[in-house]
C-alpha cells in the first residue's frame, strides 16, 4: 500500500505436551502456530547485492508469513 507500515496482527500459538512418568526420558509434543489463521507480515530481507526488488535500496516491503500450520515431534532425552 506504498505506506512503508506493516499492521499490527495477533499471532497465537498452542502447544500440547504429553509426558507418561514410566517412560520419563521420552515426550510427545503438539503444535498449532498461527492459531487464528491471520494473514500477517515480517519485515523483508536484505540482500548482499541489492537487487532483489525494484527499489533502490534492495529492501522488499514485507515478507508474507504462514498462514495456521502443525507440527508434532518425539523428545528423547539421553
Amino acid at each position: 500500500n506504498q505506506s512503508g507500515k506493516i499492521p499490527a496482527y495477533t499471532f497465537l500459538a498452542f502447544t500440547l505436551n504429553y509426558k507418561n512418568t514410566k517412560l520419563s526420558y521420552l515426550s510427545f509434543h503438539f503444535t498449532i502456530n498461527n492459531l487464528l489463521n491471520a494473514k500477517y507480515y515480517s519485515p523483508g530481507p536484505r540482500t548482499a547485492n541489492g537487487n532483489y526488488t525494484t527499489s533502490y535500496n534492495g529492501y522488499v516491503p514485507y515478507v508474507p508469513q504462514q498462514g495456521r500450520n502443525f507440527l508434532f515431534s518425539i523428545n528423547l532425552d539421553l
